[in-house]
């Protein structure tokens, strides 16, 4: 099991990627969003494969609930007010966000054990989960520099993946 301070930070960067999203409007909190989650998959000297999948659900865990509340308020409308099942659906949809996380962090995890740089480590699978997770909401970190137009206009050569790949470059300098 991950220890305290690992959790933590994974929290933290789940906390900092929600804040970073499109209705919080934080979208300079995207520039460090990764590094608590990169610290904690490599400050566990003997942490494993599961661990590193734990702290990765801490991350998407923090980042879901914080980012989808908004969601909870389309249950009046969209279920006719079924509280119970409108919660259900938007649990069931942030173990499955959180799950993409968990994935991340393995892939985090197997990469820097082969002796690859935590930017290789960090950005490459984050691209992957980002592009073959199929979505309800698509969502992608590089989403949230809408706010910053000469930013976003990158996504006219690549898409949001390369706005993901871009701030995935910035957490590494971070």
């Amino acid at each position: 099991m991950p220890e305290l301070a690992a959790v933590t930070a994974a929290a933290a960067g789940g906390g900092l990627y929600f804040l970073g999203y499109l209705g919080w409007g934080a979208w300079p909190c995207l520039v460090g969003f990764l590094a608590p989650l990169w610290w904690a998959l490599t400050a566990r000297p003997n942490g494993g494969l599961a661990s590193a999948a734990a702290l990765g659900v801490v991350f998407g865990a923090a980042a879901f609930t914080g980012g989808h509340l908004w969601l909870l308020a389309l249950i009046g409308p969209f279920l006719d007010g079924r509280i119970v099942a409108g919660t259900v659906l938007w649990i069931v949809y942030g173990i499955w966000f959180a799950l993409a996380f968990a994935v991340y962090g393995g892939l985090f995890h197997l990469v820097r054990r082969r002796g690859w740089s935590v930017a290789i480590a960090g950005v490459a699978p984050l691209v992957l989960i980002e592009w073959l997770q199929p979505q309800i909401f698509p969502l992608y970190a590089g989403n949230g520099l809408i706010a910053v137009p000469p930013l976003a206009q990158t996504a006219d050569l690549g898409g949001p993946l390369l706005l993901t790949a871009l701030l995935g470059g910035a957490n590494v300098v971070v």
